[in-house]
């Protein structure tokens, strides 16, 4: 499968209100709606005030009190529906196109998406049994009691992981790779820029430790694997597949010993700071290299 075909009918609507500054006041729109509704979100929900001023502190789930991890739940990932609100503001009002075709072809929109998810996470699964099996890495330890987990975090949480992965997807790999694309024929502009900045926007020194750019390096590269297969294909479907499965294994599922992993049923004894070099890289270059190899061939079906 090549680019040509399905990239340029999904880069077609973007060219009908192509100009650089409509992406700017674009991108400070969408900006400008996610922090209306995360403050909103800080405000409003019971226990999330002090949020950003103990960001980096502990904040465990208690089940007694139906705190539920409000912080996590509600603020960073809820609080991303503001996002896909000003990327519908900008699309209307600026761009004089639907919401609907930063999506992609609706054909292929669902199929992707399950081909994504099974395929990231049949290949997680057997690198994780292989891995612990050979004592490689060690043993994840139980951070909550499985039915509580299952019967309460599991449900929200994937309900808000699919907000924050289907926001983060129309912002970078619809509405940016699109506008970029109507203005700029390389792909070094549409393919490397909107990756580049998705991966700076993950920057955390003070969580990631001297792990940063590492971190930074393998955010860009998956990326650079999503906005391929956006491109290959023609629909955000098998991008927000990788990007949600992604998400729901290392927040929901695998998390490290830090603040934001407070969601996960299982922590590595071990911050993301402290992590192997080599275990970053293996696991952000190796495994979303193998997904893409396997999808740019599947969905090219």
């Amino acid at each position: 499968m090549t680019w040509q075909k399905p990239f340029d009918a999904f880069v077609a609507p973007a060219r009908l209100k192509p100009q650089i500054w409509r992406l700017i006041v674009g991108m400070v729109l969408i900006s400008v709606a996610f922090f209306a509704v995360a403050i909103s979100l800080i405000l409003i929900v019971p226990g999330t005030v002090g949020y950003l001023d103990d960001i980096y502190t502990y904040d465990a789930c208690e089940f007694e009190t139906g705190q539920l991890c409000r912080s996590t739940i509600w603020v960073e990932l809820f609080a991303f529906s503001g996002a896909i609100v000003g990327v519908w503001l900008a699309a209307r009002g600026l761009h004089k196109r639907s919401f609907a075709s930063l999506l992609g072809s609706r054909d292929k929109f669902f199929r992707d998406f399950g081909c994504a998810v099974l395929v990231l996470f049949g290949i997680y699964g057997l690198l994780y049994l292989g891995l612990f099996g050979a004592g490689i890495e060690p043993l994840p330890l139980a951070q909550h009691d499985f039915l509580s987990w299952v019967s309460v975090i599991f449900p929200i949480t994937v309900a808000a992981l699919l907000v924050q992965t289907l926001a983060e997807e129309i912002v970078f790999r619809g509405y940016l790779q699109q506008q970029f694309a109507a203005r700029f024929q390389g792909p070094l502009v549409w393919l490397f820029v909107p990756s580049l900045v998705f991966g700076l926007l993950h920057y955390d020194p003070v969580l990631l430790g001297g792990n940063v750019w590492a971190f930074i390096i393998v955010i860009s590269f998956s990326g650079i694997v999503m906005a391929d297969l956006t491109a290959r294909t023609g629909t955000l479907g098998a991008a927000w597949g990788l990007h949600w499965a992604n998400n729901v294994i290392a927040l929901l599922l695998f998390g490290y010993d830090d603040p934001y992993s407070t969601l996960a049923l299982f922590l590595f004894p071990y911050s993301a700071a402290d992590t192997p070099f080599w275990s970053v890289m293996f696991w952000g270059i190796a495994v979303p290299g193998s997904v893409w190899l396997i999808l740019r061939r599947l969905l090219a079906r």
